[in-house]
């Protein structure tokens, strides 16, 4: 039986959802750009330090995204939708992960209640599912 996944994603949290579960439809991921604060530098001396305030960031989104790729588990159909660019970076991340997916579908989403992305999920799939009139 093929495995269907849905994934709302933006830079702060992911959710993970399986349409066929009902009794725990999804999973929730966190990134750690949620505690994030950029620390002043402590000299006048100190040098570039938005480069390696943006390498920490860089590094804490990549990280996330990894740990999204990998909750996957090689799945055969992926819907990901959600606001901004977080979407792409997913996809950009799958493209180089050595896990392969039949099918990947990119959306954009707003923001949303949990409820709702598990129905839009469940629609999603529910029509992918549906033989096409010719």
């Amino acid at each position: 039986m093929e495995k269907k996944r849905g994934i709302w994603i933006d830079r702060h949290k992911a959710m993970i959802v399986d349409p066929e579960n009902e009794h725990a439809p999804y999973v929730e991921l966190h990134s750690e750009l949620n505690g994030f604060e950029p620390a002043k530098p402590y000299r006048e001396t100190h040098r570039n330090p938005e480069k390696k305030l943006q390498a920490k960031r860089d590094k804490i989104l990549r990280d996330y995204y990894n740990n999204v790729v990998n909750s996957l588990d090689h799945e055969s159909d992926v819907l990901i939708f959600g606001p901004a660019q977080a979407k792409h970076e997913l996809q950009k991340t799958i493209d180089e992960s050595p896990k392969r997916f039949k099918h990947i579908s990119i959306e954009t989403g707003e923001k949303m209640t949990d409820n709702q992305v598990v129905a839009k999920v469940k629609a999603y799939f529910k029509k992918r599912s549906q033989p096409r009139k010719v």
